[in-house]
């Protein structure tokens, strides 16, 4: 928060947003993280917190690792966390129209530029990941895919 006299004080974040929007909330899904359930989580940006979204119970973990494959060199049972950039079209679309998609874009890679940068001062592996199955995951997340949808994958988890 930043003072702005008497009467006002204005909250800012660490990532840039056009028109100071943020159509953009961060899911995660923990996996290997100390004091968190294994579950589905928001990030809550203006308090720094997370908000629980639901626990993962063995099956619906096997269900998530039977639709992220991430490829050969990533292990699901080592991640610690996989954060989904979720973009919520009426956010900004209201204001931008036909350039409100544009505009998130740029903002998940701000989002994932300060998440990476993050990662590495605190000495954790992070990978930005194109390649996952929109639809399943979104139906996993409880992302309607209509909307709201996903823009981005980043895993973190310790470098070995």
């Amino acid at each position: 928060t930043e003072p702005l006299g008497d009467e006002y004080i204005g909250v800012v974040r660490c990532s840039p947003s056009g028109g100071g929007l943020y159509p953009i909330t961060l899911y995660f899904v923990a996996f290997n993280v100390d004091g968190l359930d294994r579950g589905i989580y928001t990030y809550l940006p203006l308090t720094g917190s997370i908000r629980l979204i639901r626990r993962l119970s063995d099956g619906e973990l096997e269900e998530y690792n039977r639709i992220s494959n991430f490829g050969i060199n990533i292990e699901n049972d080592t991640l610690g966390i996989a954060v989904y950039y979720v973009y919520s079209l009426y956010d900004n679309s209201r204001k931008y129209g036909d350039m409100a998609m544009q505009f998130a874009y740029i903002e998940a890679g701000e989002i994932a530029e300060n998440i990476q940068l993050a990662a590495t001062a605190m000495n954790l592996a992070a990978t930005d990941i194109g390649g996952y199955e929109k639809g399943l995951t979104e139906e996993f997340l409880g992302v309607d895919g209509l909307t709201k949808h996903i823009l981005h994958l980043t895993l973190i988890g310790t470098c070995k």
